[in-house]
């Protein structure tokens, strides 16, 4: 028998303002529950392993959402969070295979570890941040996103190995079937989304002023991705292995990109670096073996060991007269490489640090800069 379950608002004259824990756990034949206004607070368990519910609209005075409370609600398709809520805990909607999309609301400051572990459905997810709570950029660790997922294996789950708090390396299960995750909040912090190699949308928010090292690294299913004029750092290997990264566009507030950021951004074709970067440090753009062109904004002044090596369909290069050094090896495996520019004159690319195998295997034998040319081979 499948039913309604109508809480009243008073009983006996007084008001309801809670449920209790366990309440109507185990409760199958409850399809719809119905709550009162008065409801503010929700004990763990209470609508546990209710198999047949399949929607809830909580009261806008809830504060939060304790643990278990959904866990096992394997029929519920559609939820709605109030903007009342500052709390959801552990295995909250754990086994809520049903369930295709969530949108947790900004009022949201915690979200209890395996919160979706089970989640097998789930398709897009909205969230206020990354991990199991928000975190600023001087705590530089954060729970990963695959916190909230869990480390038990279920049907349906990818396995992903991310550090926890910048610590030890545990294994999560992330719903093979989540593509889509939009952030509304918080900072994008170290290894955010490491591994997370199903994942082909990323939507990150304006209040992002960095993006930590790591924090896309592996995500080899991500397409494309744009960084709001907020952010102005991009750490360390941010995008490393995202082979599938066809464009991304770099804001003028960046003034720092890390080493091996794009590295193994092999499907890349085309970057644009603004004026406001002043190093490309090593390895930043190695193996982008589709990048066709590249623009060395003036502001450069260095460029680091192995930046490019490996980008073996760029043809051509023009390198800004600001730059003052280039490392071992910079160019190396460019094969295609057959036209090096210099803005500067002979002169100033002779006083330039340079090593004497910058471009080791380019074909080019020579540099063109504004009042000659320097022969490299």
């Amino acid at each position: 028998m499948d039913t309604e379950l109508v809480i009243p608002s008073k009983y006996k004259g007084k008001p309801i303002t809670g449920i209790a824990s366990k309440a109507f756990e185990n409760c199958s034949f409850i399809k719809s529950i119905k709550l009162p206004n008065s409801i503010t607070t929700i004990g763990d368990s209470a609508f546990r392993n209710c198999s047949s519910l399949t929607n809830v609209n909580l009261p806008t005075g809830i504060a939060s959402i304790g643990n278990s409370v959904f866990s096992g609600c394997s029929s519920l398709t559609s939820f709605t969070i109030p903007n009342s809520v500052t709390s959801i805990g552990v295995f909250a909607f754990e086994g809520c295979s049903s369930l295709t999309s969530f949108t947790i609301p900004n009022s949201v400051t915690s979200i209890g570890s395996s919160a979706f572990a089970g989640c097998s459905s789930l398709e897009s997810i909205t969230l206020p941040f990354v991990g199991g709570s928000v975190k600023t950029e001087s705590d530089h660790y954060q729970d990963p996103f695959g916190c909230i997922f869990g480390t038990v294996s279920y049907e349906g789950g990818v396995a992903t190995s991310q550090s926890c708090n910048g610590g030890a390396y545990h294994t999560y299960y992330i719903p093979a079937n989540l593509k889509s995750v939009t952030i509304t909040g918080g900072n994008i912090l170290y290894g955010a989304f490491y591994d997370c190699s199903g994942l082909t949308s990323i939507t990150i928010p304006d209040s992002v002023t960095s993006i930590g090292d790591d924090a896309f690294r592996g995500c080899s299913s991500l397409t494309s991705i744009t960084i709001p004029d907020s952010v102005t750092s991009i750490g360390d290997d941010a995008f490393r292995g995202c082979s599938s990264l066809t464009s991304i566009t770099i804001p003028d507030s960046v003034t720092s990109i890390g080493g091996g950021a794009f590295d193994g951004c092999s499907s890349l074709t085309s970057i644009a670096i603004p004026d406001s970067v002043t190093s490309i440090f090593g390895s930043a753009f190695r193996g982008c073996s589709s990048l066709t062109s590249f623009t060395i904004p003036n502001s450069v002044t260095s460029i680091g060991v192995f930046a490019f090596e490996g980008c073996g369909s760029l043809t051509s290069i023009t390198i800004p007269d600001s730059v003052t050094s280039i490392d071992w090896y910079a160019f190396e495996g460019c094969s295609s490489l057959t036209s090096i520019a210099f803005d500067g004159t002979v002169e100033q690319w002779n006083a330039m640090k340079v090593t004497s195998d910058f471009g080791n295997s380019v074909p080019a034998t020579e540099v063109v800069c504004s009042d000659g040319i320097v022969k490299l081979k």
